[in-house]
């Protein structure tokens, strides 16, 4: 699947890792994984991606490629000091409003 990404993007992905993989059995001859594995862009000196694939493996055919995707980054945010101590406050104003009820 990190083939076809490559063809599709024009990038030049080449597998590192797996990280984890999971699967669904379907009822029927085939089974659907669910991978998460690391590729490195070899056109540059990043750290190596996260990518997603689903692949379908089929007992009587070739495995058919559903999909294989960067997998999104998680932003964090940070919270500030004031910010956490404003909402403290905030919150201990309300249940002391609400046991004085």
């Amino acid at each position: 699947s990190l083939e076809r990404y490559n063809q599709n993007k024009g990038t030049r992905f080449e597998f590192v890792k797996v990280i984890k993989a999971n699967f669904y059995e379907t009822g029927t001859a085939a089974v659907m994984y669910f991978i998460t594995f690391q590729g490195k862009d070899l056109s540059d000196d990043d750290e190596p991606k996260d990518f997603r694939a689903r692949v379908c493996h089929f007992s009587y055919s070739p495995n058919k490629y559903h999909s294989c995707e960067l997998k999104p980054v998680k932003e964090v945010h940070s919270i500030e000091t004031e910010e956490k101590e404003d909402a403290k406050k905030r919150r201990l104003a309300q249940e002391l409003s609400n046991a004085g009820k």
